[in-house]
């Protein structure tokens, strides 16, 4: 004679959830009961009354970066809070990634109702949650894709200059380089010839006034620089011819290489 399977239990939970959401399809709760040996079987819910899930991936959440890190968190701590309760013969993953539990066993019955009323206030675990936001949000140090303008990140407060030394000092570009690339914009950046007079100073260290060529300027600027010393030359000659140079002091007339530093034509 054939003895009978013992009949599985539902909990109301999941009697009220399947009937309003499974009716033309109930989730087969009694196999994962049978599987783990229970007669009766409960769900953890939230409290809407909807099952509390148990899935950390992101994609599961449409990549909503906020309501993943909620959940994902929770799902951490329920497991962290059952585990310390009972084995995992106590408790599963149940259909349709929810938390199912041995309504029978007393010590889950306690936990998940505590875990039931701590979800009612808010996050399981914050920390957590904020730590699992701020991964999603910067998967590298050179990204951000928080919604928060004031973000701290590295992306948010980098300075592109010092990707421009950092390039410099690994000589991956030149003084001639138009261009610089910024990892944290994700673009080029325009090399200005500021730019260009702080790279020759990283690379060669100061230069005097007369070291400085039109290479290093552009075009319009080695005009302007090209402009100003000549009338500087042209005003120092005519001083000399005018014998007006010997009257800064009753030493020897400085020479044309003193006026100019006295004029602080210097760099």
């Amino acid at each position: 004679m054939t003895t009978a399977a013992p009949e599985i239990i539902l909990s109301e939970a999941i009697h009220e959830y399947t009937r309003q959401n499974y009716a033309y399809g109930p989730w087969n709760f009694e196999h994962t009961a049978e599987q783990n040996g229970w007669t009766s079987i409960g769900m953890i819910c939230d409290p809407m009354g909807s099952p509390v899930s148990s899935s950390t991936n992101s994609r599961d959440y449409q990549y909503v970066t906020h309501t993943y890190a909620l959940h994902a968190s929770n799902a951490e701590e329920i497991e962290r809070i059952l585990g310390e309760v009972a084995d995992g013969q106590e408790w599963a993953h149940g259909p349709g990634d929810c938390y199912v539990y041995n309504a029978d066993h007393p010590g889950m019955v306690k936990a998940v109702a505590e875990i039931e009323g701590a979800l009612g206030d808010g996050p399981l675990n914050s920390d957590r949650m904020s730590e699992l936001e701020w991964e999603e949000n910067h998967p590298s140090e050179h990204e951000c894709y928080s919604t928060d303008p004031d973000c701290g990140c590295e992306k948010n407060t980098h300075a592109c200059r010092e990707e421009l030394w950092s390039a410099v000092s690994g000589g991956e570009i030149g003084l001639t380089a138009e261009t610089y690339w910024c990892r944290y914009c994700n673009g080029w950046i325009d090399l200005t010839d500021a730019d260009r007079t702080e790279m020759n100073r990283r690379l060669y260290g100061p230069r005097k006034w007369w070291q400085y060529t039109r290479a290093d300027f552009s075009p319009r600027a080695a005009k302007q620089y090209a402009a100003a010393q000549k009338r500087h030359r042209e005003e120092i000659q005519a001083w000399k011819e005018l014998g007006q140079l010997d009257l800064f002091s009753g030493d020897p007339a400085p020479t044309v290489d003193d006026l100019i530093s006295m004029m602080g034509l210097e760099s």
